[in-house]
């Protein structure tokens, strides 16, 4: 018999020429041996009718219908959350365009990151960019929608440097803070404490 069949987080997977299946040809996941053997017999037993697109048809896979997925299962309308849909537009859409997920390797985020990078995207875009992309695969990974989450190049960026106020400037500044306030900021101001550190002992 081809393929494999193999333990994956607490269920199971096939691979069989070269493709992966976390479900069956019922869309069932694959919770136990037994029921992934059965599967992989099923694969064997088609011989030249095997087609893996008949398997791979039965979730968000495409990349917008995914990514729409994708945020809206995340319960929350931060400015953050928000900024994804616009990225999907601008980056994402154009570059990917209607991949399936599950075709996304190693050399397509590697492909992704120079083609940024040639639009003359800052260090610190890109990072945004990709930690969004990473966290969109890892969301239909943990659903088992995904067979693997492909590696990320690590993007270093320049911090932008602390402005310090000079002693004059923030005496300035304390000229609009309310005298009842005044006292806690001025024990910050001379002895340096953490902010957390201060709101304990007001």
């Amino acid at each position: 018999m081809k393929g494999g069949v193999y333990s994956h987080r607490d269920k199971w997977r096939v691979m069989f020429k070269g493709d992966w299946f976390f479900r069956n040809e019922h869309g069932e996941l694959l919770y136990s041996y037994r029921q992934a053997v059965n599967f992989l017999e099923h694969l064997n037993k088609l011989g030249e009718n095997y087609d893996p697109s008949l398997f791979k048809n039965k979730g968000p896979y495409h990349f917008d219908e995914a990514f729409q997925s994708y945020l809206n299962g995340k319960k929350t309308d931060s400015e953050w959350h928000q900024m994804k849909g616009q990225v999907w537009k601008k980056y994402f859409n154009p570059f990917f365009k209607n991949m399936d997920i599950r075709e996304i390797k190693n050399i397509h985020i590697e492909n992704f990151n120079q083609h940024l990078e040639r639009q003359g995207r800052g260090s610190k875009t890109v990072k945004n960019i990709l930690s969004i992309l990473h966290g969109f695969l890892k969301y239909h990974f943990v659903r088992d929608n995904i067979p693997r989450i492909p590696m990320f190049p690590e993007v270093k960026y320049q911090r932008p440097r602390i402005k310090w106020l000079t002693e004059e400037e923030v005496n300035q500044v304390f000229e609009f803070v309310s005298s009842e306030d005044l006292p806690i900021f001025t024990f910050i101001k001379t002895y340096g404490c953490r902010g957390e550190e201060a709101s304990g002992l007001v």
